[in-house]
């Protein structure tokens, strides 16, 4: 007696792995905002605002219209002497918030 088969299944072709683009492999995992904004205020804090706003504007790459960021990239720029960055950080914050009455007077002491 023999045993009568079920339906033949097609035969599996061997596929080649699929591979990764090189873009995601080597990709920079993105930096966490708010352990990175702790981190500028403690540089902040230390008087150490080159570094701070070095770790700024990378978290900026990542977040590039966020108010909180580019407010305090003015308040560092101001601290180390760059006048027409600090203003120019500020107003970018004001584009997008006219409201934010903080910005609004660090420009109006920048002015002075």
């Amino acid at each position: 007696m023999v045993a009568e088969a079920g339906p033949r299944l097609p035969r599996r072709r061997a596929v080649a792995p699929r591979s990764t683009p090189a873009s995601a492999t080597t990709a920079t995992p993105k930096a966490s905002y708010l352990l990175t904004l702790a981190k500028v205020k403690d540089l902040y804090r230390t008087r150490n605002y080159e570094i701070a706003l070095v770790e700024l504007v990378a978290l900026e790459k990542q977040y590039p219209n966020d108010e909180r960021i580019m407010s305090m990239k003015g308040s560092l720029y101001e601290k180390v002497g760059r006048r027409q960055l600090a203003r120019e950080a500020w107003e970018a914050v004001l584009a997008l918030n006219p409201y934010n009455l903080q910005v609004a007077e660090a420009l109006q002491r920048l002015g002075k």
